[in-house]
C-alpha cells in the first residue's frame, strides 16, 4: 500500500514510520526537511496532482503535548484543527478509502474517574490541547464522504523508544533517576497507556479489516499506576528507589512549586489531572479487529520505554 504519514519530524510520526516502513511504501509530509533522517519519499500537497496515488493517510501532525498554557490557544487550533482541514481536503480530492486520525484522550478530560471509558461516553474536553482535538473529530466525522472510511484513534499514554509523550511522566522519572527518591507515596493515581508497537498493529488492522468508521479507545490491555512506574523505574534502574509518604496535600504542594510560571487555570487543571485515574476502555477495536487481546504486553513496553529513556 502507499501511505501518507504526517507529522513524520515528531517523535510519534517518526516512530510509526519506522514500524509501517516494513510492510508499505511511505510517503511522508515534514514540517521541516532539515534534520530529517527517515529514508522515505516527501509528499508534497502544494503539488498534489503530480503525486502518487495514495491509499491511506495517516494524520499524526499537531501539538500533542498538554502543557495547560491556555495563553498558547491559538497555536493549539491553527495546529490540531487548520492543518487537519487542509490534510482532510487533499484526502478526500485522492484515490485514497482510509484516513487515520491520532486525537488525544484529552477530549476526555472532564470524565476521570468512572472506570475505563469506552466510545460512549460524553466528551468533555480540557484545555486547548482537548478542546482543539475534539474540534477536529467532529469536523472529520461530519465531513466524511461515501467510500472513505475514517478513524478516530484516541490513544492512552503513547510511548516508544526514547520517548514518553507526557511532561509529567519524564520529569518524574528523571527525578527519580538523579535522587533515587520517590515523593509521592500516598498520592494515587492509575493511567492508560499504548507503546508504540500496540498503535502500529491496530492502524494496520483497522486498515486492512476495513474497519467501520468511527472513534476508537486504543490503548494497552494493563493500565499503569503511579508506584507500578515508580517499581518499572527501580527496575530498569537497578537499584532500590527509596519511597517518601508524604501526604497527598504536601505532594501536590511540591509540584505546585514546579508550576510557578504558569496561568491559574493552568495549575487548577494539573492539580485536577494529578487526583484523578484516567483510563480507557479497549473493547471496540479489540472487538473490530477479531482479538482476544493487544500483540504486546503493557509492562513488558513500559519498561523498554523506561531503559531507553535512562
Amino acid at each position: 500500500m502507499n501511505v501518507l504519514v504526517t507529522g513524520i519530524n515528531a517523535r510519534v510520526g517518526h516512530a510509526l514510520v519506522q514500524l509501517l516502513q516494513n510492510t508499505h511504501r511511505i510517503f511522508g509530509v515534514p514540517e521541516e526537511v532539515d534534520g530529517l533522517d527517515l529514508q522515505i519519499e516527501l509528499f508534497d500537497c502544494n503539488q498534489f496532482e503530480s503525486n502518487p496515488k495514495m491509499d491511506a493517510y495517516i494524520h499524526t501532525a499537531g501539538k500533542s503535548m498538554d502543557t495547560m498554557n491556555y495563553e498558547d490557544s491559538l497555536t493549539y487550533f491553527e495546529k490540531n484543527v487548520g492543518v487537519v482541514r487542509r490534510v482532510f481536503q487533499c484526502f478526500l480530492r485522492s484515490e485514497a478509502k482510509a484516513f487515520v486520525f491520532l486525537s488525544s484522550s484529552k477530549v476526555l478530560a472532564g470524565n476521570p474517574n468512572r472506570g475505563p471509558m469506552d466510545e460512549s461516553v460524553e466528551p468533555e474536553p480540557m484545555g486547548p490541547l482537548g478542546e482543539s482535538m475534539f474540534l477536529a473529530e467532529q469536523y472529520l466525522l461530519k465531513t466524511a464522504a461515501p467510500g472513505k472510511r475514517v478513524y478516530v484513534i484516541r490513544p492512552g499514554l503513547l510511548h516508544g523508544e526514547g520517548f514518553m509523550v507526557s511532561h509529567n511522566s519524564t520529569r518524574l522519572l528523571s527525578f527519580i533517576k538523579a535522587t533515587r527518591l520517590f515523593p509521592f507515596g500516598q498520592l494515587s493515581m492509575e493511567r492508560s497507556v499504548l507503546c508504540m508497537d500496540n498503535l502500529h498493529a491496530v492502524i494496520e488492522g483497522l486498515m486492512v479489516a476495513k474497519a467501520p468508521s468511527g472513534v476508537y479507545h486504543v490503548c494497552d490491555d494493563q493500565s499503569v499506576s503511579l508506584q507500578r512506574f515508580r517499581d518499572l523505574i527501580a527496575t530498569a534502574m537497578q537499584k532500590k528507589v527509596w519511597i517518601y509518604n508524604c501526604n497527598s496535600r504536601f505532594s501536590l504542594f511540591l509540584i505546585e512549586l514546579t508550576s510557578l510560571h504558569w496561568s491559574k487555570k493552568s495549575r487548577e487543571i494539573l492539580r485536577y489531572y494529578l487526583r484523578k485515574n484516567y483510563l480507557l476502555n479497549n473493547q471496540r477495536v479489540l472487538t473490530e479487529l477479531g482479538w482476544s487481546q493487544m500483540p504486546f504486553d503493557a509492562e513488558v513496553s513500559l519498561l523498554k520505554t523506561i531503559k531507553s529513556l535512562l
